[in-house]
């Protein structure tokens, strides 16, 4: 299983938001970092889950699949989501 980030920046959020949460979470391990930013763990690729998500994509969508190699660091970000990353690095 790859951890992967996700970061995203839609021209139009009312039009497509939803539908590209929904298919973010579809991977079912995830972690939300901020307003547009998961982390999941996935069997798929950085590019499968690119072209997973870039269906939901409108013109002037802006988005970024990657690795999220360890080590991390972070500040502010609530428990469940420290406790997400903890658990969930090789």
């Amino acid at each position: 299983m790859n951890t992967l980030i996700i970061t995203y920046d839609l021209a139009a959020p009312a039009t497509n938001y939803e539908r590209l949460v929904l298919k973010i979470r579809a991977q079912n391990n995830w972690a939300r970092l901020g307003a547009n930013a998961y982390l999941v763990k996935s069997s798929l690729t950085v590019i499968q889950l690119r072209d997973v998500l870039k269906p939901i994509l409108k013109s002037g969508d802006k988005l970024f699949v990657g690795h999220c190699p360890v080590p991390s660091a972070w500040h502010g970000q609530p428990e469940d989501v420290s406790k997400w990353i903890v658990e969930n690095q090789p």
